[in-house]
């Protein structure tokens, strides 16, 4: 995965507003990456449903913090430049 600072500066030339975008959502981040890698080879189920969007308990925390809740827009512009 690309650095903060690297991934800052791409969203900046993308968004207006790069608000809640932190060090500590970004370790959020590669932290539920890792559980998802780990569950995968491990063979762990922990998707569900909620509200109509199947999802993973692993994505829980980013689901939480302010920069998914607060700017929905810059995330998913995050999760193109991440990807």
């Amino acid at each position: 995965m690309k650095s903060y600072t690297e991934i800052k500066n791409e969203l900046k030339q993308e968004r207006q507003s790069i608000r809640y975008f932190t060090r500590a959502f970004l370790e959020t981040y590669a932290a539920a990456l890792e559980t998802n890698k780990r569950n995968a080879e491990q063979g762990i189920d922990d998707s569900y449903c909620d509200n109509g969007i199947w999802t993973r308990h692993a994505w829980d925390a980013v689901r939480k913090t302010d920069f998914y809740l607060k700017n929905s827009c810059a995330y998913c512009t995050f999760l193109q430049i991440v990807a």
